[in-house]
């Protein structure tokens, strides 16, 4: 199992990185439409959507596929990747640089693995559920990361970008 996991590692970081790096040619320079839901979508996303299903499909023929630029029609297999291709689209189209590259991986409708890879600020972070051979927990550029255990004060900074 401990081969499976870092496959699922490797292969999500690459991927991501791979797909980043397209994207930040782009960013801020494509224009966002707006779907049917009401949510915005850029070429940019669909580009990157497609990447992505088309990697996991060659690396793990075996998974399902749930994105938010297809069908939501949750797939009937055990292993089941989550994909945003740009999880922060506003941002991204406006130029704003939080934005990131999001990937979950289910097993049987559990959460078992997320990375979430942000271009604009050269990090990635992913984190392990239920994987014991992966010392569960969560990682930024591979070093672990934790919860702060002191209250949030005034030297911490927190900033939303409105919808446009």
């Amino acid at each position: 199992m401990q081969k499976f996991w870092t496959s699922v590692v490797t292969f999500a970081q690459t991927v991501t990185q791979q797909v980043g790096e397209r994207l930040l040619t782009e960013f801020g320079t494509t224009q966002a439409m707006t779907k049917a839901d009401g949510s915005l979508v850029t070429p940019s996303d669909q580009w990157a959507d497609q990447f992505l299903r088309q990697a996991i499909g060659t690396v793990f023929p075996e998974h399902g596929v749930l994105s938010e630029e297809s069908d939501h029609i949750f797939p009937p297999q055990a292993w089941c990747w989550i994909i945003d291709p740009i999880d922060g689209t506003t941002n991204f189209a406006q130029g704003m640089p939080i934005w990131s590259i999001s990937l979950g991986l289910l097993y049987q409708g559990i959460p078992v693995f997320g990375l979430v890879h942000v271009p604009p600020l050269q990090q990635t972070f992913h984190g392990f559920w239920s994987a014991p051979e992966q010392n569960n927990g969560a990682y930024c550029n591979q070093r672990p990361i934790h919860t702060r255990r002191d209250p949030p004060g005034a030297n911490q900074f927190l900033a939303f970008a409105p919808a446009a």
